[in-house]
């Protein structure tokens, strides 16, 4: 789909993935909910430098 490299299916949610009716849906799920599990870990990062280092 415009290029994008696909992702696995198995990257992707059980649930996210039934209710899918195309693969371009179904791709745009797991982009979705990558992009959501991303922003969590850049989140928790950030915390761990705040402890470390004082409020940075």
């Amino acid at each position: 789909m415009y290029g994008l490299d696909p992702v696995p299916f198995s990257e992707m949610s059980f649930s996210a993935a039934c209710e899918a009716r195309t693969l371009q849906e179904a791709r745009l799920i797991q982009r979705f909910l990558r992009a959501e599990q991303e922003e969590r870990n850049w989140k928790g990062r950030n915390d761990w430098n705040k402890y470390l280092f004082g409020g940075v």
